[in-house]
């Protein structure tokens, strides 16, 4: 069961000794997932809530990690692995699935928050899972290219859409992305 969250936006919260929540973030140094999540990282440090960011993909830069440090009681974990976009086969994924279940767990994540939904489909996690639908190959070639997708492509959004029936909740950072999101993945 979840501890209660319930603080009015710009408020900490109460602190009594220990962390409330332990929230265990996937991101990527790549893109804005990396933005996003030390955004996200700063905000709930600041209420009190404990934070593991485990980085897939490519190390952070120098900069990107000066970053994070900067963010009080975070916990940087580059993991070394592919991203479920850039991975060539399915084999890589479910290995990444795996250590970041398995840094999770080591974490004492309270709450789970992947920002690669296909994760979600290939691992046991140790609490409940939200995933970050910010963008998948699916909706990409939906909105790029005539037909149907690619095998090369397949194989990715088949894992997403797992995924996305596994998670606890799903999020997106816009309606239209959830619209586009709920359309091509069959979501009501």
């Amino acid at each position: 069961m979840l501890p209660s969250l319930t603080v009015p936006a710009g408020r900490p919260l109460p602190h009594r000794g220990a962390p409330v929540l332990h929230l265990f973030m996937t991101v990527d140094a790549v893109g804005g997932i990396w933005q996003y999540g030390l955004d996200l990282a700063e905000e709930m440090t600041r209420r009190g809530v404990a934070v593991t960011l485990a980085v897939l993909g490519p190390e952070p830069s120098q900069d990107q990690m000066r970053a994070a440090r900067a963010i009080r009681g975070l916990d940087l974990r580059p993991l070394g692995v592919s991203l479920d976009w850039t991975a060539l086969t399915r084999r890589e994924v479910e290995a990444a699935a795996a250590i970041v279940a398995r840094e999770a767990e080591r974490a004492g994540a309270d709450l789970i928050h992947l920002n690669s939904p296909a994760l979600a489909a290939l691992a046991e996690f140790c609490a409940p899972v939200i995933a970050v639908a910010h963008a998948c190959v699916a909706t990409w070639w939906a909105a790029m290219r005539p037909g149907p997708l690619p095998p090369d492509l397949a194989w990715r959004a088949n894992l997403v859409a797992e995924g996305y029936r596994r998670v606890d909740a799903l999020l997106s950072p816009t309606r239209a992305f959830a619209e586009a999101t709920a359309a091509t993945y069959g979501i009501s």
